[in-house]
């Protein structure tokens, strides 16, 4: 795993080897083992990188790596995974000199002899990469299927910039930094900024599954023209033991499917170091966790996350997991002190906004994993293909509802929102419930539901399921007029369908892998997904809807592959997740600090936010201690960020 950072300029003053190497160490977190950059005088190009060494430790696998035949050159962040294989057909059609064992240089031969779409087709992996042909002055760059290793780019100012994270951009003077207003909405809503927006109005994300070329010495490039291309992935299932003809017997598809995992998590854990895994009680870690522990030859290394407080802790239960499948298990414990002090670093770790509050223990359990392990597998990836989110096992009964006349859907969102005084109520009194049915947050959740009932289209009720400050509006001025979902609503599929397709290609990629990239890399950790496996991907879309969710719950066929391992009597009886007790924190610890950003002077004259809408929010909190917590945290972690970087 790696960091990578380069531009080009059409304009000969700017020429300046030293910028280059600055660009790269602040990438340094992304790759410690080594720096190297590189200078084309003739396209006035330059490339940095940063090296985290995996596979082939010494000298040869350091970038920007250079072809044999020295016209063509990569910086490459990320692992190939069927590198091997794919380096013994290369053996088998062309004559190669090999000077590494590095998938770095399988990659540059496979752009090489068969060209940027045929590789895209067949390699298998987490990348993103820049490929630089000296012959024809091109620029390739190129992102994986899921969106697991980020990128960066776009003109300012006269230069073409690329990168791993924003950060390494900005440290040139030379860059615009304008926010882009469209970003800020999003992020309101979302928690996370969509591809192929960034926070910067002259910088994109390259969306996944998409490559983009750009010859560096045409004079009429902007970034209007620039134009990422799809590509394919070429999946066969023909010379395996994978039978799609399974007339939907659920013992035959689950048999597929746990023998694609075990491909998919032995080719993972290939590495010159040792590989771990991270373990919560979850259906998916725990999976994940056992089959390693099923494939290794010695215990492997389990890592996991408890809290002081119980409600949201469940070190316990993964400890027992652990020992019931024989892994080396280490524990961490997050309190509000350390809290305290990640928070402080949140707005250098991602290097635009990002409101996910998850963001925290993720980072703390990397922090604490890399003192151990430099490679680690997460269930990342699982929800969204197995169906694990409350949106879909509740997507039926949401259907239906949404079909009803709109004066009954009005009528039944006016009924719950006078039931508003049971919220604060529900939530004091958990103890008298069974701990199967989720009270925190219960009444806030039922009102969404019946607030996006009363939407005028499908996609627009995903919008307000998912939203944060949805139609209270508080960007100065500025209302969006692009659809991200609608685009994509497919009236054919049912909600759920719908739900889970649209969570891959934005939920996934641009909130749950942002916040693993940045949290594991900052701590320059590996975080490998076994779920985000092509192969299971594609063979996800054959298995029977019926055997991943229903009415009763999620990840039914997942549940059955675990109960060949693990008792169910050990697995966590509700689903967690990373949560943390923001609200708690925010009338304790953080109010000062919360404070003194909402009350800021930027926040007040930047021009970006109504001061008075979310001075109102706030003050409602403090004296009312309602469940606008989440709404707050959006507003606090882009002010964090604003006052870091501006």
């Amino acid at each position: 795993m790696c960091g990578f950072v380069g531009y080009f300029s059409k304009k000969r003053e700017d020429q300046n080897v030293d910028l280059i190497s600055k660009m790269a160490s602040t990438l340094n977190h992304r790759g410690p083992d080594n720096m190297d950059t590189y200078y084309c005088n003739n396209n006035n190009l330059y490339l940095g990188h940063t090296r985290l060494s995996i596979i082939d430790l010494n000298r040869a696998g350091n970038q920007p790596f250079e072809s044999v035949c020295k016209r063509y050159l990569i910086v490459y962040n990320g692992e190939i995974y069927n590198y091997l294989k794919l380096k013994q057909i290369l053996n088998e059609k062309f004559d190669i000199v090999w000077t590494s064992n590095t998938d770095t240089e399988v990659l540059i031969n496979l752009i090489k002899f068969l060209g940027i779409i045929q590789t895209l087709e067949i390699i298998e992996g987490m990348f993103s990469f820049v490929f630089y042909d000296k012959k024809l002055s091109k620029l390739i760059l190129a992102r994986d299927s899921f969106g697991q290793k980020p990128l960066y780019y776009g003109f300012s100012n006269g230069k073409f910039y690329f990168s791993s994270e924003l950060k390494a951009i900005k440290y040139d003077k030379n860059f615009d930094k304008l926010i882009n207003k469209e970003s800020v909405y999003q992020l309101m809503n979302l928690n996370y900024i969509p591809a192929p927006l960034s926070i910067y109005k002259n910088i994109f994300k390259l969306k996944p599954q998409h490559y983009l070329e750009l010859n560096i010495k045409n004079d009429s490039y902007d970034n209007s023209l620039l134009n990422p291309i799809k590509y394919n992935l070429n999946i066969s299932f023909k010379n395996t033991n994978i039978n799609l003809n399974t007339n939907n017997d659920f013992n035959s598809q689950k048999n597929n499917l746990k023998d694609l995992l075990f491909d998919s998590i032995s080719q993972q854990m290939i590495a010159d170091v040792d590989t771990g895994s991270f373990l919560s009680s979850g259906v998916d870690s725990t999976l994940i966790s056992s089959i390693m522990q099923k494939i290794s030859s010695k215990k492997i290394n389990t890592f996991s996350l408890g809290y002081e407080k119980k409600e949201y802790d469940e070190s316990e239960d993964a400890k027992n997991i652990s020992e019931y499948i024989g892994t080396n298990h280490h524990s961490c414990y997050l309190d509000s002190k350390s809290s305290l002090e990640i928070i402080n670093k949140l707005s250098t770790i991602y290097c635009e906004p990002f409101s996910d509050s998850s963001q925290i223990p993720t980072y703390f359990l990397s922090n604490f994993t890399s003192r151990y392990n430099k490679v680690v597998l997460s269930g990342d990836g699982g929800d969204e293909l197995f169906g694990g989110y409350n949106r879909y096992i509740h997507a039926d009964k949401i259907e239906k509802l949404y079909q009803y006349p709109p004066y009954i859907k009005k009528f039944l969102l006016k009924f719950i929102q006078k039931l508003k005084f049971l919220e604060t109520t529900l939530e004091n009194n958990q103890n008298f419930f069974s701990s199967k049915f989720k009270i925190k947050n219960f009444y806030r959740n039922l009102n969404k539901m019946f607030e996006s009932i009363n939407s005028e289209n499908p996609s627009d009720l995903y919008l307000k399921l998912i939203s944060h400050w949805g139609s209270n509006n508080i960007v100065k001025n500025y209302s969006t007029n692009i659809d991200y979902i609608g685009d994509y609503w497919n009236d054919d599929k049912s909600f759920r369908d719908n739900f889970m397709s649209l969570d891959l290609k934005y939920y996934l990629p641009d909130d749950i892998l942002v916040k693993t990239d940045r949290a594991s890399m900052a701590n320059s950790l590996e975080v490998r997904s076994p779920f985000l496996d092509n192969n299971i991907y594609q063979y996800s879309k054959h298995i029977s809807n019926e055997f991943k969710v229903n009415s009763s719950g999620g990840k039914i066929i997942l549940k059955s592959i675990l109960d060949d391992y693990v008792p169910n009597n050990l697995r966590a009886n509700k689903k967690r997740g990373f949560l943390i007790p923001i609200k708690e924190w925010l009338n304790e610890g953080l109010k000062d600090w919360s404070d003194s950003l909402i009350y800021s002077k930027s926040l007040k004259e930047n021009g970006i936010f109504d001061h008075n809408k979310i001075h109102e929010v706030w003050e409602s909190f403090k004296k009312n201690n309602n469940n606008n917590e989440y709404l707050i945290w959006d507003v606090l972690m882009f002010q964090s960020w604003y006052e870091n970087n501006f």
